[in-house]
């Protein structure tokens, strides 16, 4: 069972990471291979550290905060490698939250405050402005989940963040795996 486990972990950060530097061009042209690997691995480092936090509920507040300080840490200690010298909000949200939104699909956390913010979820509220992979301060990560929460309450009245974004998320897949077929 510990080898599961540590599977379906490593699967988590491979895909949550995978997600969140996709599209996000965070690197400076001089990040080596092994810098940007010693990046990826202490941000798997945080996200695992951060997942005990998440063994009872969080707030919104709290989440926010986990978002900002993992942004802050990581520009602090990688400037050097990073794109305007810093690890940005929209990355570091998007890469905790599909973590954590897979290892409560795995039943190992109850569910998390927020979804992953990216352009299907942003398209979904009628956001095509807002750019989650430039996104630089909690504070603009914190209007984008205001819009959302309001679209839902208006569209989806009973439903958290996270089980809205789940349903938007199924529905898409299952749709472009029918296109394929």
């Amino acid at each position: 069972m510990e080898h599961q486990r540590e599977f379906l972990r490593q699967t988590a950060l491979f895909n949550a990471i995978g997600a969140a530097f996709q599209r996000a061009g965070i690197y400076t042209k001089a990040a080596t291979s092994e810098a940007r690997a010693t990046l990826r691995g202490d941000l798997e480092n945080r996200l695992c550290s951060l997942e005990s936090q998440y063994q009872q509920p969080v707030t919104f507040q709290e989440h926010f905060q986990n978002i900002d300080v993992l942004a802050k840490e990581l520009s602090g200690i990688h400037a050097r490698i990073l794109k305007e010298g810093r690890f940005r909000i929209g990355v570091a949200q998007k890469a905790l939250n599909i973590y954590l939104k897979l290892i409560w699909c795995y039943g190992w956390i109850p569910e998390p405050p927020h979804c992953p913010l990216d352009s299907v979820v942003l398209a979904e509220i009628g956001d095509l402005e807002t750019k989650w992979t430039k996104m630089r301060s909690i504070g603009a990560y914190r209007t984008a989940i205001e819009a959302i929460l309001e679209h839902i309450r208006q569209q989806a009245p009973g439903k958290s963040l996270s089980q809205w974004e789940l349903e938007i998320w199924t529905s898409k897949t299952k749709g472009r795996a029918q296109q394929m077929r």
